[in-house]
């Protein structure tokens, strides 16, 4: 008997480069066994499509012609189409899965509130889907608020992570060198503003130093001259629970999310963390998640803080206890058992 088919829409394919990409990685884990599941990447229809040819010249284009792939696809046979975001509007999805909104973006970010074409086409994409799959509470509301969705056909599952891979390593710490970490891309979304005030300030403090690791060489030359201040950029994920053992807090100032995962590495790797009220910073801190804080004041008032609460697990067992808590919340294997329950009943 032959599988039922999956076709999961993500024009990056699979990869760490980011949330979306890990996700469908995730996703293809948790079906594979039981449906014939395939990733349908802008690469592969480039390759494979006669509309591959008119890909990649904007991302309006882009959308409409993946959109039609799609709705082919299924008119060829009984599949099941996952889409992600604005990626494919016009396709007729069975789940739509919703890392957060471009509407609540551009409010949050760029303090925009002109509607774009990204934002008229995930909307667009939600209404129309079956079923829809927010990674937060906050994603949920944004839905129903700004699109007008139907909360009834929304689930919230939060991401997870590997808990086997980021793990807090024992290592003894004589020395009283307080590191900051930032992990992400260096742009203003991010607050890449506050953590350049964050290099700055610490230019004439000691025993305190910033570690920066970007998967992106995008302005890094804007940090060059700062000397208490050090940048990596492309560390592989195998790489990263060196790099969160290196520190004792992180830094994550970003603007807006959805549920981001370094906020969930970092704790995993017994790293606590503060940063802005959104994604998973907020939900965790609502929850009186040990080890998130959430920034106040100015960059002297947090500076402050992310010492104090570095101080505080500087301790390898209470380290420890960071990572048990995401073991028990946001394991792989119990997202991929969440991840299967939803698939059954859409």
């Amino acid at each position: 008997m032959d599988k039922e088919k999956i076709y999961i829409v993500s024009w990056n394919g699979v990869s760490d480069s980011g949330g979306v990409e890990r996700i469908t990685y995730y996703m293809l884990q948790a079906w594979k066994d039981i449906y014939d599941v395939r990733i349908i990447d802008l690469e592969q229809i480039r390759k494979k499509n006669i509309y591959g040819r008119f890909l990649g010249k904007h991302y309006v284009l882009d959308a409409l012609l993946v959109s039609i792939y799609i709705n082919h696809l299924k008119d060829k046979g009984k599949v099941k189409i996952v889409t992600q975001g604005f990626n494919a509007p016009y396709a007729d999805a069975d789940l739509y899965f919703a890392h957060g909104t471009m509407r609540g973006y551009k409010l949050a970010v760029q303090k925009d509130s002109k509607w774009h074409f990204n934002q008229y086409f995930e909307k667009r994409a939600a209404k129309r889907a079956k079923r829809i799959i927010a990674v937060g509470n906050h994603v949920k509301r944004e839905l129903h608020e700004l699109y007008g969705v139907n909360e009834a056909k929304i689930t919230v599952l939060e991401n997870c992570i590997d808990t086997d891979e980021f793990v807090p390593v024992n290592m003894e710490r004589t020395d009283k060198v307080i590191q900051i970490l930032f992990v992400g891309r260096l742009e203003f979304g991010k607050g890449m503003n506050e953590v350049i005030e964050l290099a700055e300030y610490l230019e004439d403090k000691s025993g305190i130093k910033l570690l920066i690791a970007s998967n992106s060489d995008e302005n890094v030359e804007l940090f060059g001259k700062f000397k208490n201040t050090e940048i990596q950029v492309g560390l592989k994920r195998h790489e990263m629970n060196a790099f969160y053992n290196s520190g004792d807090v992180m830094f994550f100032p970003s603007l807006y999310e959805g549920f981001e995962l370094v906020t969930l590495e970092a704790l995993s790797a017994g790293v606590p963390v503060m940063g802005n009220d959104v994604g998973a910073i907020s939900d965790l801190y609502k929850r009186g998640q040990s080890g998130v804080g959430l920034l106040r004041g100015g960059i002297k008032e947090g500076v402050s803080n992310m010492i104090e609460l570095a101080v505080q697990f500087r301790n390898y067992q209470r380290k420890l206890n960071l990572h048990e808590d995401m073991v028990e919340n946001y394991n792989f294997n119990s997202y991929i058992g969440n991840l299967r329950d939803l698939w059954r009943h859409t």
